[in-house]
């Protein structure tokens, strides 16, 4: 799938590698300020996927450790 850039939004663009996984691109660990040892959450939003700083916190006990 291909995308146009349109407008002032910051995009980029990684590869996922044969075990599935991304590098975060150095602009975007910048943009975000996240450094080595920091996490990244992945949430879904009218179907698409946002990358936000961040540890998932649950609300209740009953969801700790699942993921």
């Amino acid at each position: 799938m291909q995308y146009r850039c349109m407008g002032s939004h910051f995009i980029s663009e990684a590869k996922v590698s044969g075990r599935g996984q991304i590098a975060i691109p150095k602009a975007v660990k910048e943009r975000l300020g996240i450094t080595e040892g920091d996490y990244v959450v992945f949430i879904e939003s009218d179907g698409d996927i946002v990358i936000r700083a961040g540890k998932l916190v649950w609300e209740n006990s009953e969801n700790e450790g699942k993921r």
